[in-house]
């Protein structure tokens, strides 16, 4: 029984390769990926001719060892081949050969998921890549454009620095607001802690403090008069170089360490006020911020125009001075005494009021000058004038147009003229031209040397002597002509009848003249000389 069942499977096995060739040709028909046919193909085969022969010997197997009935195995048999026409080793090897086609398509798709992993990863880290690159130059481009936009924040403000400065050096007239201003502009434009500004005096070779703003506004102390070459400051103007540091701190030209610590000062920049090489002033700051280049063109562009406004208003404070002014004594001059007359008579005349003038001319003074040379007589102008100020100054009788106006004026040469406002009693004058007889006729120290000298004076009042300044100058003139005639060192009051004998005296010298001209003298005597 057993042998004829072998037989059985061998030829059924026999027909059953056929029918799975032809079931393979069949399923071609249908699988249309080459790869899924290879995977059937190698599984069949390897089902028909590995697996298939281990079942024939596990079924033998089982035979000899009576596991299964006749009835049983044959019902397998029938069951797994001739009802499906597949053999059972078939089935297990196209089973393993889909589960390779599978396992082949997942290792293919797990070996393109990591290639497309990696070129991700790769492209992802070339557009990192750029993208840094690319927010690399953004970040410059913004740090580029954000110095772009600084700087010309900075420009615009210096450039209304500049308006603002130019605009005040042209329009105000008073040196000190000027310059107040300016340093007020330096500190808003600037960024400043405080600014100052020192105009130089040539005559005492001092800075003198004209303007402050920002944290200290006082023009007073130590800082109000600077000698040249003692400080910070006067070095500055003694080099007329400037000084420019962001490291106050330990710098050695700055001598308050402690309050530039203590104030949170970082930076110092002091300009020289040059012009033509001429030392004008000195303009500095501090800062609690360091100074950018800029700032320090700026401050070099502003010092420069500010040294020039300077310059131009001390040489129209010259030219009015001149104007109004004697050169020599810095008296009022006979222009402004003039105009200072006019305003004293509308003054009087509004108000009801007299008042007196006085011209006054020194006896012999040539003498001094042919004696003594005229630098010599120059001094004794310029002591002559500070004595007739110091004698009215201290007279209860004397009462000025205004605190700034002399009562003194030098007419020209050797001639003064004075201003006694309410003082037009004889009595009261009269002691008070004594005392400036007397005054200026004591000794004057000049070149090592006592000079004496004496005065003559010739007096005029309003409105008795002169309803204008021409009457009154000219009968003060008068006056002043008889008082040289009665023998110098006198004064002499105005009275008409002086134009009436001066105007006889000039009648008869024009007289004479002509006469002489004409040869209209006889000879009656002429006396002998041995």
């Amino acid at each position: 029984m057993a042998e004829r069942l072998l037989d059985g499977l061998e030829v059924l096995s026999a027909r059953n390769f056929d029918v799975v060739l032809l079931h393979l040709f069949l399923l071609r028909g249908h699988v249309k990926s080459r790869s899924l046919f290879k995977w059937f193909l190698i599984g069949a085969f390897s089902g028909y001719f590995v697996i298939h022969p281990i079942f024939m010997s596990v079924g033998h197997l089982m035979h000899q060892d009576n596991i299964y009935t006749e009835h049983s195995l044959h019902a397998v048999i029938f069951n797994s081949f001739s009802f499906h026409m597949i053999p059972w080793g078939f089935m297990v090897a196209f089973v393993c050969g889909l589960l390779g086609y599978l396992y082949q398509r997942i290792r293919l798709n797990e070996g393109l998921l990591r290639n497309a992993k990696m070129e991700l990863e790769r492209k992802v880290e070339e557009r990192t890549e750029e993208l840094l690159k690319v927010n690399q130059g953004l970040r410059g481009e913004i740090i580029e454009r954000k110095k772009a936009e600084d700087a010309l924040i900075e420009r615009a403000r210096q450039a209304e620095l500049g308006a603002e400065i130019g605009a005040v050096l042209v329009k105000h007239d008073d040196l000190r607001s000027l310059l107040q201003l300016c340093t007020e502009s330096i500190v808003k434009h600037l960024d400043a802690a405080f600014a100052r500004i020192w105009v130089f005096n040539e005559k005492k070779n001092v800075l003198e403090l004209m303007a402050s703003a920002g944290m200290y506004t006082h023009i007073d102390g130590n800082h109000l008069f600077i000698p040249v070459g003692k400080s910070k400051i006067s070095r500055i103007a003694q080099e007329k170089k400037p000084h420019l540091t962001n490291e106050v701190i330990g710098d050695p030209q700055i001598s308050d360490q402690e309050w530039a610590k203590r104030e949170g000062m970082i930076a110092f920049a002091g300009h020289p006020l040059v012009v033509a090489d001429k030392l004008v002033g000195v303009m500095a700051m501090f800062s609690k911020k360091p100074l950018q280049e800029m700032t320090l063109k700026a401050l070099a562009s502003i010092s420069d125009e500010i040294a020039l406004g300077i310059e131009r208003k001390k040489s129209e404070d010259q030219i009015n001075f001149l104007a109004y002014y004697d050169s020599l004594t810095s008296l009022p001059n006979r222009y402004y005494f003039k105009e200072l007359l006019e305003r004293t008579i509308e003054y009087a005349n509004r108000y009801k009021k007299s008042f007196t003038i006085a011209l006054i001319d020194l006896d012999d003074f040539n003498r001094i000058n042919d004696t003594l040379g005229h630098n010599i007589g120059d001094d004794f102008l310029k002591s002559v004038s500070s004595r007739l100020l110091s004698i009215l100054r201290t007279s209860d009788f004397v009462a000025r147009i205004s605190d700034e106006e002399k009562p003194v004026a030098r007419m020209g040469g050797d001639e003064f003229i004075v201003l006694l406002q309410e003082l037009v009693d004889v009595a009261t004058s009269s002691h008070v031209m004594h005392r400036l007889l007397k005054e200026l006729s004591q000794p004057y120290e000049l070149d090592g040397r006592e000079v004496f000298i004496t005065a003559s004076i010739g007096i005029s009042k309003y409105p008795d002597d002169g309803e204008d300044t021409e009457n009154l100058i000219k009968n003060a003139d008068t006056a002043l002509y008889h008082a040289k005639r009665k023998g110098k060192n006198s004064y002499q009051f105005y009275s008409k009848s002086m134009n009436e004998a001066a105007l006889e005296l000039l009648t008869m010298e024009n007289n004479l003249r002509r006469a002489l001209e004409q040869q209209e003298f006889l000879l009656y005597y002429q006396p002998k000389m041995d």
